[in-house]
């Protein structure tokens, strides 16, 4: 379970990977556990480690197979693994050297990332990050790259045939310079997943929302009415329970002297999915109670929800309580309306409960 998918339902869990690590194994004949792969697995705890220091447990593939960089003759079982988790990646994080340009497989997991990401590299909101670990020829990047100019684990000062990456071979000269280096890669991988689990918990909500909304019963509705309206008020609750809404509070309550809601109606109304204010003859009371209870308490509401909470009258009249003062006051206070003389009020209704989630 990553960072990306922790808490999420499987058909929303888009990014089963938090981060792909992407690199040369470094290999060469006769050998599989280079230099390269162990600085390059390093790499990977220590971002793992400052990622979860940041507050994120993080899922990170990194591809620790026997394998040959240079040979394209792997087995279909690996091809097909490797596949997988670079399109569930929520990250594409590549190390870039002379032998990740060389690499049949490190091509191959790139062009899988973009074929799948649709990615544009070095765009605001890119999800592909660039680790250079050894200098490289530009011309020789791989197409669609463009100029990112990533981040350096090396001293640019330095002939190029003495460049290594800090920390080679158990250096401690530039430890420092890598822990630099470490932190501020950390940093934005670190602002990029953030960015991108709260788009999916949005989407989650959303979706949440929606799965109510679309089921058949069990949207909760808080109708206000007042107490001299008990039996219209009792007719409104059959009706909408009829068509299997949970209907709060169990009867029509007055406001406490004091000019608010008590606590349990507070609590009851924060936790609706709606709220109804009962439209009567009673003409007053309707714009009364629009404004007192449709605009304070409901932003009461919305204040401990931290959630939109929809808000409608529920018209008992017909067209004598929809004159235009009114219906324009309702829709200036967000307001919705719902004719309850019409046949059709349940399909608006549930319209209204939708268009608001």
């Amino acid at each position: 379970m990553g960072y990306l998918t922790n808490g999420l339902p499987k058909s929303l869990a888009e990014f089963p990977v938090d981060l792909f690590f992407s690199y040369s194994h470094g290999a060469f004949s006769g050998q599989s556990n280079s230099e390269l792969k162990r600085w390059s697995q390093k790499l990977a705890e220590h971002l793992r480690e400052e990622l979860n220091f940041d507050g994120l447990e993080v899922s990170l593939f990194l591809d620790e197979s026997d394998r040959q960089d240079e040979s394209v003759d792997r087995t279909e079982s690996l091809d097909l693994q490797l596949r997988s988790q670079v399109e569930g990646a929520g990250l594409f994080l590549m190390l870039l050297t002379p032998q990740y340009l060389r690499s049949a497989w490190c091509r191959q997991e790139l062009a899988w990332w973009q074929a799948r990401s649709g990615d544009a590299a070095g765009a605001e909101g890119s999800r592909l990050f660039l680790v250079r670990v050894h200098p490289t020829d530009e011309s020789a990047w791989p197409q669609g790259l463009g100029q990112i100019p990533g981040y350096f684990f090396y001293d640019r000062d330095l002939p190029e045939e003495q460049i290594r990456p800090f920390t080679y071979r158990g250096s401690s000269r530039d430890l420092d310079r890598y822990n630099e280096v470490l932190i501020a890669l950390s940093g934005k991988l670190s602002q990029r997943l953030k960015a991108i689990r709260q788009l999916l918990e949005q989407r989650h909500a959303q979706w949440q929302q929606q799965q109510k909304v679309e089921a058949e019963f069990g949207q909760v509705i808080y109708l206000y009415g007042r107490q001299d309206a008990s039996s219209a008020w009792e007719k409104t609750c059959n009706r909408l329970q009829d068509r299997r809404f949970v209907v709060n509070p169990e009867r029509p309550q007055p406001l406490a002297a004091n000019g608010g809601m008590d606590v349990e109606s507070r609590s009851q109304l924060a936790s609706s999915d709606g709220l109804l204010i009962l439209g009567t003859e009673d003409t007053r009371a309707v714009d009364s109670d629009m404004v007192v209870v449709g605009r304070r308490y409901r932003h009461l509401a919305i204040d401990q929800r931290s959630t939109p909470l929809p808000c409608a009258v529920f018209d008992t009249v017909g067209r004598s309580l929809q004159d235009e003062r009114r219906m324009r006051n309702a829709e200036n206070l967000g307001i919705s309306w719902i004719d309850g003389t019409r046949q059709d009020w349940s399909d608006q209704l549930k319209g209204w409960l939708q268009r608001a989630s």
